[in-house]
């Protein structure tokens, strides 16, 4: 898909045809997603790193998450129409929803998705715009944390050949599993991540919060 992606992006480049060829714009409706996601993550990242360590605050997100997917899914099915269009608007507003996925418990890619589903989007297309606008992120991701590691001086003794295999097998895999998760979202509900969502959710807030401690304690 990226291959074909691009291999339209410059012909259409070549052949001035970009302005009206949609398929040509989707890498650049990625450039302005990206630059949406990283203009909201970069203020809150300290902040959501620091909710890691309080992990009933991550299933109350988490359970929010899932409110999110069963409103979408009921957005969705109201709308008159979806489309296949992404267009400039939507494609800034969907990675701003990938930004706030920084939180830990809000799920990327139903953030994502929900948000091009509430707009109109047609599900292969929000789920193939999803999977399209992670890879930058990831990629850049992995670079900042890299460069962190490295001015810390914490690089050195690295198993370079195990940390390659073992990206090279996620990736793959990470492929596979996304090929399959887009056919899935385009023929089913994104109800049975919500209720996912839920209960590992409530399970998290009744555990870390304690909960399950005080309701053993009224019963014993």
């Amino acid at each position: 898909d990226l291959s074909r992606i691009f291999s339209v992006f410059f012909a259409s480049l070549k052949d001035g045809t970009i302005k009206t060829n949609e398929e040509a714009k989707f890498p650049l409706y990625v450039g302005v997603g990206t630059i949406a996601t990283v203009a909201v993550i970069y203020p809150i990242k300290d902040y959501c790193e620091s909710l890691v360590h309080n992990p009933a605050v991550v299933g109350f997100i988490l359970i929010g998450t899932g409110v999110l997917l069963f409103v979408t899914e009921i957005i969705s099915k109201n709308l008159a129409k979806s489309e296949s269009i992404i267009g400039w608007k939507r494609a800034i507003l969907i990675g701003l929803a990938q930004g706030l996925a920084a939180l830990p418990g809000l799920s990327r890619s139903g953030a994502t998705i929900a948000a091009g589903l509430a707009m109109g989007l047609d599900r292969v297309t929000a789920a193939r715009y999803s999977f399209l606008l992670s890879i930058p992120v990831i990629l850049l991701a992995g670079i900042y944390h890299s460069l962190e590691l490295v001015s810390a001086g914490e690089m050195v003794g690295f198993n370079w050949n195990a940390i390659i295999a073992g990206t090279l097998v996620a990736g793959l895999i990470g492929y596979y599993c996304i090929k399959y998760f887009i056919s899935f979202i385009s023929k089913h509900s994104l109800n049975v991540f919500a209720f996912y969502c839920w209960v590992v959710g409530l399970g998290m807030v009744i555990y870390f919060s304690d909960v399950h401690i005080k309701v053993l304690s009224l019963i014993s």
